[in-house]
């Protein structure tokens, strides 16, 4: 992915139509002549607006004799446009596809060494690499399958120390009622036994 630097104006800042001439320039003035020649084109704007433009530094438009000038050809547009379309958000949800692609292709390299086979020939290469590449998603498939069961044993294991703290709570509560019990009772039945001899 390529970039323009920061701050710089190119070939994607003006308006372009779409058979690919320039319409208008940054600030919004359109071009007093156009000349094209093969591949190569040259727009002329007033000198007026680009003399006094806050843009002038920046902006790939040069003075001239008569008129300022920006000059390009067909391969600089079309870069132009592509490093403009890079930084849409269409483009980087469809790029971000090209990571884990990138990534299986980079595996597949390291692990099996598929890029130095020792083999000659069509037939051969092919079965080659596709031993290699079903190596490579076995490797994956077991990795997967290992994530899959740790993360079930840590849930088990998250289940059996939640029970245990319940029991261990239980347990305690239990001890704490007992101790309780022990206290009060003998009370409740010397209470009740006052009251029937005051009876």
């Amino acid at each position: 992915m390529g970039s323009k630097e920061e701050g710089v104006i190119s070939c994607s800042d003006f308006e372009v139509s779409e058979k690919g001439d320039v319409v208008t320039c940054p600030q919004g003035h359109e071009p007093v002549k156009r000349k094209v020649k093969k591949t190569r084109h040259s727009i002329a704007f007033d000198s007026r607006y680009c003399s006094n433009c806050p843009l002038q530094e920046s902006c790939p438009v040069t003075q001239g004799k008569k008129y300022h000038y920006l000059r390009y050809t067909d391969k600089e547009m079309r870069l132009a446009k592509r490093r403009a379309y890079e930084h849409t958000e269409e483009f980087k949800d469809r790029y971000r596809w090209r990571a884990g692609s990138e990534a299986t292709m980079s595996e597949y390299d390291r692990r099996t060494g598929v890029k130095h086979l020792r083999v000659r020939g069509f037939k051969a290469v092919r079965f080659c690499a596709t031993l290699k590449a079903i190596g490579v998603n076995i490797f994956r498939a077991t990795a997967v399958r290992k994530a899959v069961n740790n993360d079930r044993v840590a849930h088990e294991r998250g289940l059996l120390g939640q029970m245990h703290a319940i029991f261990v709570v239980k347990e305690h509560f239990l001890m704490a009622w007992s101790q309780l019990e022990k206290i009060f009772i003998p009370f409740d039945r010397s209470y009740g036994h006052m009251l029937i001899m005051a009876g």
